[in-house]
């Protein structure tokens, strides 16, 4: 079913998404910004929402319609499974992920997500910030580690240091 939002763009229903009329252009919103269709049925409500009825994943609700962002492997975030989120500053923000810890910054073009190498794609839980800029991190088979943001240098926590769980799913 087409629908027409309350700007008077035209919405249409896809199989993998929705397109969405820009002036003389379409946006394709589909799996890059996080939405798993087919999609059977769209329409904007009195607040500004959309709704969306997916084929076999129930209702979606679209809030900030026209703003949303989404990343993931397919945005280069490196894995589909982001465990948690903490901000970096000047906009940017820390991910950790079953494939590692990324940092995201946005460019005139879009996001960038970078990979902390000294990690690898260690499988990060907890990303906690500390009053000193530093990043604590729960990870998955490894212990704690604690991130130096400005220098990169990583210091692990483990049984050596009292910590006797290797994955501290957060701290």
């Amino acid at each position: 079913l087409i629908t027409i939002d309350s700007a008077g763009r035209v919405i249409i229903p896809i199989d993998d998404g929705l397109l969405v009329e820009n002036g003389a252009r379409w946006q394709k919103v589909g799996r890059s910004a996080g939405l798993r269709g087919p999609v059977y049925a769209v329409m904007q409500d009195r607040e500004g929402s959309v709704w969306l009825g997916l084929a076999g994943h129930g209702l979606a609700k679209w809030r900030g319609y026209g703003q949303w962002e989404h990343f993931n492997s397919d945005s280069g975030l490196g894995s589909d499974l982001a465990y948690e989120v903490a901000p970096a500053g000047n906009g940017a923000f820390w991910a950790g992920t079953d494939a590692g810890l990324f940092l995201g910054q946005k460019t005139p073009v879009g996001w960038t997500w970078k990979r902390q190498a000294k990690l690898g794609d260690l499988p990060i839980h907890s990303v906690r910030p500390d009053a000193q800029g530093r990043l604590w991190l729960g990870t998955e088979g490894k212990g704690a580690a604690r991130l130096d943001t400005a220098s990169g240098a990583v210091e692990w926590f483990g049984a050596k240091q009292g910590l006797t769980a290797v994955s501290p799913y957060t701290m």
